[in-house]
């Protein structure tokens, strides 16, 4: 039996198809990768448009997503297992039950070529450590309790992003090695008649208050979530400073890293003069300085600035902010000598 998409453009599939994919599936916005004929992908740094979905559909091109976005936020995990032996078909088995028991149903996916890739779907985008800790704690749990070992990879592999990140080839596309489409698989390892769009279509919203509620249920996560979460804290703003910023992601950006920076203690005319300069750098197409003074004085206006009693009173001391200034960038500024560095963990 063949499982092809109806490649009509107005057909129900099709459009379904499309809409699972930007609504549901695909990650970074603003890039995405194809696949060549050898299986290897190329990076394309421009943003992942409808078109280009419609395209995957209809198999004429193969697109890799990257995983976490701009912010190191994900709506997805993947197990990825390179074979079909009855050890990866057991552990995929007791990977459903273990997730079935919180209440979270794994859609098994035939991935085109010899193996499967398992996804948790959340259609919520949440820190990408939270998704990364939960399936890792399965799998240790899954490997207790049998005494084996899996081949298999975690997706994403970063918590955090650095340039793009990790990849998985988005579902209902052709794989140019093997020259098979992908489809989703029932209970019984047998391809879905439509291919599992009615599947992912039916998942519920997965939020990040129903991951955390499953977590602190772990102890493995209870140990070290706090830990956790301000190392995440950190590598999140470092990403935000060191990645370039595309033209969508441009007010965004400057409004998170307005609010780090205020809640920090951070008076306005000092995270103005950090910003600036940054953003001239940073961003893709600049921004004219009076949108970036609005945005950043936007979110001062409306929040003011949180008292903290670790840092000197800059709004009143004007000349140390501009001596300070004139040897350091916000990058020096957030990672800070001794004095300031603590300001990741408060």
């Amino acid at each position: 039996m063949t499982f092809e998409i109806d490649d009509t453009p107005c057909s129900d599939r099709f459009t379904t198809a499309v809409h699972l994919l930007a609504e549901c599936l695909a990650g970074r916005p603003d890039a995405y990768a194809i696949q060549k004929k050898n299986g290897e992908y190329l990076a394309i740094r421009q943003p992942l448009t409808h078109q280009l979905l419609k395209k995957h559909v209809l198999g004429s091109v193969t697109i890799g997503t990257y995983v976490l976005n701009s912010r190191s936020l994900a709506r997805y995990g993947v197990y990825d297992f390179d074979d079909q032996t009855p050890h990866t078909l057991a552990a995929i088995i007791w990977l459903r039950r273990w997730f079935d028991h919180w209440g979270i149903t794994l859609a098994v996916e035939f991935s085109g070529k010899k193996g499967f890739h398992v996804w948790i779907v959340l259609k919520a985008r949440i820190p990408a450590f939270k998704i990364v800790h939960l399936l890792k704690v399965a799998l240790n749990k899954f490997e207790d309790e049998t005494g084996g070992q899996l081949a298999v990879e975690v997706f994403p592999k970063q918590t955090m992003l650095t340039d793009l990140g990790s990849l998985v080839k988005l579902p209902w596309g052709v794989h140019r090695v093997s020259g098979k489409r992908s489809f989703f698989l029932d209970d019984n390892f047998k391809p879905i008649s439509d291919m599992g769009l009615e599947l992912i279509n039916d998942l519920p919203v997965i939020t990040e208050e129903v991951i955390d509620g499953i977590l602190n249920e772990l102890p493995e996560f209870k140990e070290d979530s706090n830990q956790m979460k301000c190392k995440h804290l950190q590598q999140d703003f470092t990403a935000l400073l060191n990645n370039p910023v595309s033209v969508g992601q441009r007010r965004p950006t400057l409004v998170s890293l307005s609010g780090y920076l205020r809640t920090r203690g951070i008076p306005e005319d000092v995270a103005v003069a950090l910003l600036q300069p940054w953003a001239e750098k940073q961003f893709v197409e600049p921004l004219p300085q009076d949108e970036i003074i609005k945005h950043i004085h936007g979110i001062y206006k409306r929040y003011g600035v949180r008292e903290v009693n670790f840092l000197p009173p800059f709004s009143n001391q004007s000349n140390i902010s501009k001596r300070y200034l004139k040897h350091h960038s916000i990058t020096s500024w957030c990672h800070g000598t001794s004095k300031l560095g603590h300001l990741w963990t408060v």
